[in-house]
């Protein structure tokens, strides 16, 4: 058995160049029940494994090369460690693009499928999930297999490709991806104005949401006594130039080319579904007023999410009572980037746990991940 650094990219670390490479490393560690860790880019692994215990990292570095493309049908067929800044290059001589990128140094296309990332955009181009058309993976036994199709029309093992899409590499090592694409905006647009209070985002989030706005980014911080708003508009020129005077003259929006700079880390993070956003920030509000905790707040609108921090030291009810509410509207409280357990979490680990003993009765993959802590 192969004894792993704390760092996911030390010696124990094993960087198969070919797929049946990849294969035979697995089947011989489901032989003799070594764990094994699928890793992309790692910008993401540690959400799940805050520790990683004897086993074999297995890499997808090199696996790397764009399979088959089709420009036509808008889709692409790569191996699960191309790096997303890599492939935008090679789609960008054709207007292309994959929408889904969190500005992570070396993320890969498996990364992002096994975790079902999305990114700041996600009120306009969804998450991963929604771009995989079929995938092949390495199952626990060493199967190779293969699932889905190239286009919208050839999907038939859709329902496979949406289980693993989001698995986090519980369920096997994946090797390629076949991806829908999209054709790249004609027109961004990056506009900012400046609110009062947190009431006046709440007030303004609705309406600018309701007019049917070509919308990809909506973000906001506090600045001072004042809240510091930012949206981006994507789509057809001449549609974006006729929304952009429009949202001039009625909310104060002036175009910007300065991206909007926020904290890095805060202590606290909320995601939560787009419907239910508003309700988050109106429970922060509730929750701040009752227990006296000022606080410094950013978020973004279009991928549910808010992070912020408090003047003052909480205290252990204070974040769990904060947790309840987030969770009673399907939200998720991190806590010095630690999740708040949830009764929706315990049911979905007991969900993961039933399909990988079908699956993985070795529990070869992903041995160590919190989320088969029962």
């Amino acid at each position: 058995m192969i004894k792993l650094a704390s760092s996911a990219a030390g010696e124990s670390t094993v960087f198969p160049n070919s797929i049946a490479e990849a294969k035979s490393i697995i089947m011989e560690a489901n032989k003799k029940k070594i764990a094994i860790y699928p890793l992309g880019g790692g910008s993401k692994i540690q959400q799940i494994l805050p520790e990683i215990q004897d086993g074999i990292i297995l890499s997808t570095k090199n696996l790397n090369k764009v399979i088959e493309y089709r420009p036509d049908n808008m889709s692409i067929e790569v191996e699960a460690g191309m790096r997303i800044e890599e492939l935008s290059t090679f789609l960008a001589a054709d207007n292309l693009f994959f929408p889904i990128y969190n500005n992570s140094p070396g993320e890969t296309v498996g990364g992002l499928v096994a975790s079902n990332s999305w990114g700041k955009k996600k009120y306009m181009y969804k998450s991963t999930r929604h771009y995989v058309l079929g995938l092949e993976f390495i199952s626990p036994s060493g199967e190779v297999v293969k699932v889905g199709g190239r286009t919208i029309k050839n999907v038939s093992g859709y329902d496979i490709s949406q289980l693993l899409a989001g698995s986090w590499g519980h369920f096997g090592f994946i090797t390629k991806v076949t991806l829908r694409l999209k054709p790249k905006p004609q027109t961004k647009l990056t506009m900012e104005c400046k609110l009062s209070s947190i009431e006046a985002i709440k007030r303004i989030i609705p309406k600018i949401i309701s007019r049917g706005y070509r919308l990809s980014l909506l973000c906001y911080k506090s600045s001072g006594t004042e809240m510091l708003l930012q949206i981006e508009l994507e789509g057809l020129k001449d549609i974006i130039d006729i929304q952009s005077a429009e949202l001039a003259k009625e909310f104060g929006f002036y175009k910007t080319d300065i991206p909007l700079k926020v904290q890095e880390k805060m202590l606290f993070n909320v995601v939560l579904d787009l419907d239910n956003y508003l309700n988050g920030l109106d429970i922060l509000q509730k929750w701040s007023g009752a227990n006296n905790f000022p606080y410094d707040l950013q978020g973004i609108a279009t991928n549910g999410t808010f992070e912020f921090n408090i003047s003052g030291e909480p205290y252990s009810e204070h974040i769990k009572e904060l947790s309840c509410s987030i969770n009673n509207i399907g939200g998720t409280l991190y806590y010095q980037n630690n999740a708040i357990t949830n009764t929706d979490q315990q049911s979905y680990r007991k969900l993961l746990l039933n399909i990988k003993k079908k699956i993985d009765s070795n529990m070869i993959f992903m041995a160590s991940s919190k989320l088969l802590k029962e």
